[in-house]
């Protein structure tokens, strides 16, 4: 793209005061050295060795400072960076850091280094309707438990940091992204599939995944001429030494790094004894008895007065390796010693109970323990208990630790939360093991295999200097996960062709697993659970209800699915249980669509209820046992308030439906939550009710900012909150200028541009189809719109049943025959016309690899409804026809192209063009644009 001449370039040598503005020190030398390799090259090296502590996840800093540099001096590095690691609190704790750098840059006084970077950032996006500016970087976060933000697709040009589990980036790089409508699949596919870098935390424990990734720009560079933007490129970390030297493909620190860093040589060197406490009490694959759990204990107390004696005042760790033992040491220490502040956390609390802090058992008080989970801590908590999810993504500082036997690699990870930046000369770190280690000792979800490598690596760092510290560790690494399979399976182009197919359901070959994970055992993502008040006892207008407000990040528990489903089959099971009874159901939440669960045991509800999907109960119901969702609960958790969902003002129910009165429109509605809530601070507010039966009040009325209505991708195409209906000619410019935008400024081929801005301007030609504009409410003398204005969901249902389209219509159908004919009159060579031909077609994720109608139903849709006449023909721009009520102008295309067989082949040739992922990135590309522009202009 063109750089402003009076810009500034921003240099490696300024990568110092940026980083250090930021994070509070200056970076270490590897840091800088990642940078330059990235400035230098364009490419992110293919593996990164820095030991836990060394600070492997700046990474996110140098990402956002490369980009900004890079697009100064006119060199090209990935827009945006995935962070794939498999642990959820590590996903949520790179999300926080993404955000806290978000922050930073948006108040970063002007003239700075900080600022620069976010100006230099803000160039690579769009211009932003005024009071709009951004930081120029945005964060995204996929996991299991989480509803999707799916805006981050609309922001092809901006600098983006995405914070992902293996499953949710992997299945999305497929084209089979869990929680993923069909249609949005071919969007993020092609978006994680360039001008991305995934950087793979843990490598050894997603070697599947990295084989997948590091595939696709092997198969993309089969195509004839790909996306001249970088393909996906792949960073997989680990603690293992690049070597004396580094390359381009390894980075990391390196034995001179000590010698010249002090900071750095203490948190990496200083030593962390380690020593093995052998019960006898330990139970194996039983419950945890009563005697280990008080000896347990006991070690917990005997190293928490050991460092308390010597001025100790952070906290201790105890670290076990499931719940139920979690919670039953963490009630012995507190029965034990009531003079110590005991927090048990076990990582499955939604995201609204962890910002407000731990909550106690129904009826206790809430207790707030801030900074616990920060480099800092609380010195009022004596004692953390916790279980695996404190070994990555915590950046907690333990003074000490005790901890249950795990595998090696955990144990590496949970060590690297004691004395964290060696701050302190001493430290001490206790290993319970099994006395009796004859047959199977282990507990789920470790065995007992890998427990005895675990063991064995164990004592041979006992009598060390260093014990297990992480310079330590690199040195004399533990054993390495054994492959949970047989062999890892190759990704080829026929698998490719196969994923590419994604708006038609597939069946067996939707499942992916092959090709993600390394443990091919099920439900290793986890699923979602919501509880709701003021659910309307009729299920119907429940289910109306929910699928207007579908679940919030802030309001998900995590569960693993099979506990999920114990659960909810224990509500569904027996409906007389409850009061009232009709109380006794479930809704599922996938694809943004709502579902009533049937009743049946857990499993009949396997076919139901998988892992991403999000389900929805009554908050009558208990859920939780000892803090966490159960299978087994013994309390209810308190529903968060409908005000406080975002975009939410209200919901009413009776009495307050019954004081509006018999007029229910959006005036009135609004006047009534003024009276209500106080003035809403200027938001426009917009009423959604049920459907009443006559004579009757509605069930519901819930009241909502009306720019929520724009979230959804197929209501932003064919509805607008704009009292001015938006012309069709004005939106298919609009459209195509922000796709030239984006085209140049990714750095496309000019030609490609060319195809690319093109499509945006025919891309909605199709609208123009005479039943089309009757559905979206046109009139004569207002020529052809884009969208329908100001109506209620009802109104749009009722109007597309009056338009007798076809069911299934769609309009990028058409306007991919009405692209055929431009092609031909401009005598388009065949690479550029199929290109426009097909990118029209997809322009809403349809047409992979068909269609639902053949050319005589999809002509239907031109054809007048009466004889009250056709309107005058408009033309969608000067240059460009119209397929308006002329049927025969673009029918020959039609019948070739969809019922002789040419959509096919052009779309075969297109990938072999341009790539499998290639068509997607160039697709995503143009409904980017689409979506952009028709936000800001709704």
């Amino acid at each position: 793209m063109n750089v402003p001449s009076t810009t500034a370039q921003l240099t490696a040598e300024e990568f110092s005061e940026f980083f250090a503005e930021i994070t509070g020190h200056t970076p270490f030398a590897w840091q800088t050295r990642l940078l330059e390799t990235v400035l230098r090259t364009g490419r992110w090296p293919a593996a990164l060795g820095a030991p836990t502590g060394a600070g492997k996840s700046s990474v996110i800093e140098i990402h956002a400072f490369a980009v900004a540099a890079a697009s100064l001096s006119g060199t090209r590095v990935p827009r945006r960076m995935a962070m794939i690691v498999g642990r959820r609190a590590l996903v949520d704790s790179h999300l926080a850091q993404a955000q806290k750098l978000i922050n930073r840059l948006a108040m970063a006084p002007e003239g700075g280094v900080v600022a620069r970077v976010r100006e230099a950032l803000r160039l690579l996006a769009p211009a932003r309707p005024p009071g709009t500016a951004t930081p120029g970087l945005r964060s995204v976060l996929l996991r299991g438990a989480a509803p999707r933000d799916r805006s981050w697709v609309d922001d092809v040009s901006t600098c983006t940091v995405i914070c992902a589990t293996p499953e949710m980036f992997g299945s999305r790089l497929l084209f089979r992204g869990y929680g993923s409508s069909r249609l949005a699949r071919p969007r993020e596919a092609g978006l994680l599939a360039y001008d991305t870098v995934a950087v793979i935390d843990e490598a050894h424990l997603s070697r599947q995944l990295d084989l997948t990734a590091r595939r696709i720009d092997a198969l993309e560079s089969m195509a004839d001429r790909p996306p001249t933007v970088p393909c996906l490129q792949v960073m997989s970390t680990s603690a293992t030494l690049p070597g004396e030297g580094h390359s381009d493909e390894v980075e990391g620190v390196l034995p001179a790094d000590l010698d010249s860093d002090e900071v750095l040589r203490r948190r990496l060197c200083t030593p962390k004894p380690v020593r093995i406490v052998e019960s006898a009490e330990h139970s194996g694959t039983a419950k945890p008895r009563e005697k280990y759990i008080q000896a347990l204990c006991r070690e917990v107390l005997d190293v928490h007065d050991l460092m308390s004696a010597e001025g100790g005042e952070r906290t201790v760790g105890c670290v076990v390796n499931n719940v139920d033992t979690a919670n039953l040491v963490a009630a012995e220490l507190l029965r034990s010693r009531r003079d110590l502040a005991v927090v048990c956390r076990t990582g499955q609390s939604r995201p609204i109970d962890i910002e407000r802090g731990v909550t106690g058992e129904e009826g206790a008080p809430v207790q707030r323990f801030p900074g616990l989970y920060t480099i800092d801590g609380n010195p009022d908590v004596s004692v953390l208990v916790t279980t695996q999810a404190v070994e990555v993504g915590v950046d907690i500082d333990f003074s000490a630790m005790v901890t249950e036997l795990a595998p090696g690699s955990s144990l590496v990870q949970r060590f690297g939360r004691v004395n964290r930046i060696g701050r302190s000369a001493r430290t001490m770190i206790s290993v319970i093991v099994p006395a009796n280690r004859a047959g199977d000792y282990a507990r789920p979800p470790y065995t007992t295999d890998e427990l005895d490598r675990a063991l064995e690596w164990l004592r041979s760092r006992v009598d060390s200097k260093d014990g297990v510290s992480p310079w330590a560790v690199t040195r004399n690494p533990p054993p390495e996960a054994e492959l949970d399979r047989e062999v890892l399976q190759r990704p080829e182009d026929w698998d490719a062709r196969r994923w590419s197919h994604s708006s038609q359901p597939s069946f067996g070959s939707d499942d992916v697993t092959l090709h993600l994970r390394d443990d091919l055992s099920p439900e290793r993502e986890s699923m979602g659970l919501v509880v709701r008040s003021r659910l309307p006892e009729d299920d119907g207008d429940a289910l109306a209800l929910l699928s207007e407000a579908l679940p919030q990040a802030l309001e998900v528990f995590p569960v693993e699915p099979r506990h999920g489903r114990d659960l909810i089959a224990g509500i569904l099971h027996d409906p007389a249980e409850w009061e009232p009874a009709a109380r006794a159901r479930a809704f599922r939440v996938r694809d943004r669509m709502v579902l009533q669960l049937p009743n049946g045991d857990a499993g009949a509800l396997h076919q139901y209820v998988r892992s991403g999907d999000i389900v929805i109960v009554d908050d009558i119901h208990p859920i939780l046992r000892d803090g966490v969702v159960s299978g087994n609960p013994t309390r209810r958790a308190a529903a968060v308030d409908w005000s406080e969902l975002d975009g939410v003002v209200a919901l009413l129910s009776e009495p307050e439906i019954s004081e509006l009165g018999p007029d229910w429109d959006h005036e009135i509605v609004a006047d009534h939550a003024q009276v209500i809530w106080g003035d809403p601070a200027g938001i426009d507010v917009e009423a959604r009710f049920s459907e009443p039966v006559a004579g009757e009040d509605p069930a519901w009325v819930l009241i909502t900012e009306r720019a929520r209505a724009l979230d959804d991708e197929s209501t932003v195409q064919e509805f607008s909150l704009a009292e001015v209906p938006v012309a069709l000619s004005e939106h298919a410019r609009a459209v195509a200028s922000r796709a030239r935008f984006h085209s140049d400024a990714l750095g496309l081929d000019s030609d490609v541009s060319a195809v690319v801005e093109l499509a945006g301007l025919l891309h909605d030609e199709g609208k123009s189809a005479e039943r089309f504009q009757r559905m979206l409410g046109a009139r004569t003398q207002t020529g052809f719109i884009a969208k329908s204005t100001q109506r209620s969901p009802v109104e749009v249902r009722a109007a597309r049943e009056r338009s007798g389209l076809p069911s299934g219509w769609r309009h990028e159908q058409l306007s991919a025959a009405a692209a055929a004919r431009v092609a031909f009159e401009r005598r388009m060579t065949r690479p550029e016309s199929d290109l426009l031909i097909q990118l029209v077609g997809t322009t809403h994720g349809h047409g992979r690899p068909f269609f639902s109608h053949g050319a005589e139903r999809l002509l239907l849709g031109t054809e007048p409804m009466s004889s009250e006449g056709t309107r005058a023909r408009e033309d969608v721009t000067a240059d460009s026809p119209a397929i308006g009520d002329n049927r025969c102008e673009s029918a020959r295309e039609a019948f070739e192209l969809f019922d002789g067989g040419e959509w096919d082949s052009l779309v075969e040739r297109n990938r072999r063009a341009y790539g499998t992922w290639g068509m997607a990135y160039l697709e995503a590309v143009l409904r980017a644009a689409d979506a952009q522009v028709s936000k800001e202009r709704s």
